[in-house]
């Protein structure tokens, strides 16, 4: 194995340390600033994006205002003083995130970058740092454990709010502290069983719907980072009207959900073989966890499809040695 893939494990493999030591780093005052404005506006690229998503519905569940967006486009919104904008970058160097956070404080909106790197440039251009620890090995690598910290950054967060979805937030925080090793444990089982079922000839699309889709997101991005198959985010009813007419026999469904797999889902499955030709199955977090909240469960299921992306590469390209160039130097990002 390469030292490239051997780094995307270990930083994987971190999220043991690192989502316990982010949830217990999280201030409840750090939620003040949420409630304090009419707008929340989450923004960030990459993993970041998917984070951004993730927040939006976290909020929005919470009864709050809030939006994402990609930072190019954060000029189309209205800011002013009485919004706060949240800009996402685990390693703080995102060119396009670090613009936006200026745009926002020309404009006179409340500025705050989540980050795990306290010396990323972005940090000098935001007047708040929330701060992870996802003891991440590099960020020169397929991120895993800062992404997932960011979510659980946020999750700490809304379990300071008074809503009824923070109750069940609230229920889940120690046990995802106490059962980090197990979670990546079951995560790496899910992983390794998907990863033995794909076929790399094809395309492997993920499929979801609501928070459960910042999942497929970032499966995708793991898949599409490693290059071994193309991975493709579908949101599952836009699926049924328009991605179906477009895959082809023997390509790679999963059907991604928050809970264990119930009758409709197996049924759409079952569609997707039967009429369509594909290969599908489900993935869903491990019951065994007891976590009561959706927005819990989704970090299982993202470690899941990481752990299935990086095994995926072990398997078929064990020689990978980073990404594909020229392709990752096209555009400059950081």
């Amino acid at each position: 194995m390469t030292r490239f893939l051997e780094d995307c494990r270990a930083g994987i493999m971190a999220q043991v340390e690192g989502i316990p030591a982010t949830l217990k780093s999280v201030d409840p005052l750090q939620s003040d600033a949420l409630t304090s404005v009419r707008r929340l506006v989450f923004t960030g690229c990459g993993d970041s994006f998917a984070v951004a998503d993730y927040a939006r519905w976290l909020f929005l569940a919470c009864g709050l205002n809030a939006t994402y967006i990609t930072p190019p486009a954060l000029p189309v919104l209205p800011l002013d003083e009485d919004s706060l904008v949240v800009g996402i970058t685990a390693s703080g160097r995102s060119l396009a995130t670090v613009d936006a956070l200026d745009h926002a404080s020309r404009e006179g909106a409340q500025t705050v970058v989540l980050t795990d790197n306290p010396n990323g440039p972005a940090v000098k251009h935001a007047e708040t740092v929330w701060l992870t620890r996802s003891n991440a090995p590099s960020y020169d690598i397929s991120p895993a454990s800062p992404t997932t910290c960011a979510m659980a950054f946020l999750l700490g967060l809304a379990a300071f709010l008074d809503t009824p979805v923070s109750m069940g937030i609230r229920h889940d925080l120690p046990l995802l502290v106490k059962t980090a090793p197990e979670t990546v444990r079951l995560a790496q089982s899910v992983g390794l069983e998907t990863a033995s079922w794909l076929d790399v000839t094809h395309p492997i699309y993920l499929i979801s719907e609501g928070p459960c889709h910042v999942a497929a997101q970032i499966g995708m991005m793991k898949f599409n980072e490693y290059s071994v198959t193309r991975g493709v985010a579908a949101v599952r009813e836009e699926f049924r009207h328009h991605w179906a007419l477009s895959v082809g026999a023997g390509d790679n469904a999963l059907l991604i959900v928050g809970e264990e797999a119930n009758d409709t889902d197996m049924r759409y499955v079952e569609v997707l073989r039967t009429h369509l030709g594909m290969r599908g199955t489900t993935v869903s977090p491990p019951a065994s966890l007891n976590l009561h909240s959706l927005f819990s469960r989704v970090i299982p299921l993202v470690i899941a499809l990481q752990l299935a992306a990086y095994q995926t590469t072990s398997r078929f390209a064990p020689s990978t040695k980073g990404f594909r160039m020229p392709h990752a130097g096209a555009f400059k990002i950081y």
